[in-house]
């Protein structure tokens, strides 16, 4: 193979070879988010905080982080 055809090999599928490994970081960033949220949810059911409002906070903020993680691995999806 010629080092033109690599270049080009390297630069035409390039975006391929970060956009792969970036998309699977993400969608395990989701997965893990999405475990955060369960567990949070099973904490509050187990233990019961003398202040609610805390506990509501905190749900709010996980669920909140979960759809900023899922946004962002569906941006990532769509741009090329």
């Amino acid at each position: 193979m010629e080092l033109a055809s690599i270049t080009d090999l390297i630069f035409t599928n390039g975006i391929l070879l970060f956009k792969i490994p970036i998309l699977i970081l993400l969608l395990v960033y989701v997965i893990f988010t999405f475990i955060v949220v369960n567990r949070i949810r099973a904490f509050n059911r187990i233990l019961h905080i003398a202040s609610a409002h805390a506990s509501v906070t905190i749900q709010i903020v996980a669920i909140i982080q979960f759809l900023l993680a899922l946004s962002l691995f569906l941006l990532a999806l769509v741009i090329v």
